[in-house]
């Protein structure tokens, strides 16, 4: 693998991220504009997973079935968008169960796997420590894609 490669991967898994969002962006704007709360959020779970499994197709693949890719993205856009935690874990485990679509039962799929889940658990936690302070939009922003790199 070159490093053209690895650029060349992160653009398209970035634009198709955006591309997702710009169209789940039209789509709730005409057609789940009547729709109920719990419905929007359905939709907004099942788009984000989406997403997720969107970034693993186009990723760059190592050996033994290792894959480089942005998967991490949608949950740390879930720490600022949802309130619930819950939410976020459930995008998190929809993610690691779509990484097994992408190469099978493999050893570095259990791994990615597990490292996605505790990726949602930590920003679960996040969510809630984001509902008991009130910080403004700026610093959430700041600290949310921070956390997962340390």
């Amino acid at each position: 693998m070159t490093i053209i490669n690895y650029y060349t991967n992160f653009l398209i898994s970035l634009s198709v991220l955006v591309t997702s969002a710009y169209l789940f962006n039209l789509c709730f704007k005409y057609i789940f504009h009547n729709a109920t709360w719990k419905t929007k959020q359905v939709v907004l779970v099942g788009v984000f997973i989406f997403s997720g499994w969107l970034t693993m197709v186009f990723a760059v693949k190592g050996a033994e079935s290792t894959i480089f890719d942005l998967r991490a993205v949608p949950i740390i856009f879930g720490t600022l968008i949802f309130r619930d935690p819950r939410l976020v874990l459930i995008i998190s485990l929809g993610i690691a169960l779509s990484r097994y679509t992408i190469t099978g039962f493999t050893n570095p799929a259990i791994t990615g796997s597990i490292n996605i889940l505790l990726l949602g658990c930590l920003a679960a936690l996040l969510i809630k420590l984001y509902n008991r302070k009130s910080w403004t939009y700026k610093r959430k922003a700041i600290l949310s894609p921070i956390c997962p790199m340390n």
